[in-house]
Parts: structure tokens; C-alpha cells; sequence
């Protein structure tokens, strides 16, 4: 199935504010195990829904993984792990 590539919305000003790609010592998910993560801030002044914006480790994917819906408020954080493991964030 082709899918059609995802225009983020121009407001809020998410970006990739740290990246783990060998998580062996630092955080853990919630099954007590190091996967690899992303952290992801909002500088802007309004917040952004996520759904539909997309994280990949693979060019020829840039879909891999799109994210839920889910509100990233000024000036918050968020992190992803990527264990895919497909969990919702909460």
C-alpha cells in the first residue's frame, strides 16, 4: 500500500533535542530494558500535535514509525523509545 508522504504542520518548533543510539546504562522502558530513544522539545510558543509527524532510521522509509496523536505543550519534552514495541504514549 503507497502512502502519501506527511507535511507537519508549520506551527511549534519540535525538534530532535537528543538522540540515544546505543542505550546500555541510561533509561529504561517499562519492562526494565535499554532501548535506544529519541527526545523530541517544543522551543515554540504553541503547542503541536504530534499525529501523523514520523521518526525512521531509514531513508527509503520515511514513514516507519508515525507517531499518535499526542499534544507536545511549549517548552516540553517528550521521549520516544524506539523498541518497537508500537506503544501508545500516555
Amino acid at each position: 500500500m503507497a502512502t502519501a508522504p506527511l507535511t507537519p504542520p508549520a506551527t511549534g518548533m519540535v525538534i530532535i533535542n537528543e538522540c540515544v543510539a546505543s542505550n546500555e546504562f541510561g533509561l529504561l522502558d517499562e519492562d526494565l530494558e535499554y532501548p535506544d530513544w529519541i527526545e523530541l522539545y517544543n522551543g515554540g510558543s504553541t503547542p503541536v500535535d504530534l499525529a501523523g509527524w514520523a521518526l525512521t532510521d531509514d531513508p527509503a522509509t520515511p514513514q516507519k514509525w508515525i507517531l499518535p496523536s499526542y499534544v507536545l505543550g511549549p517548552d516540553e519534552f517528550l521521549v520516544v523509545f524506539a523498541s518497537g514495541k508500537d506503544r501508545d504514549v500516555g
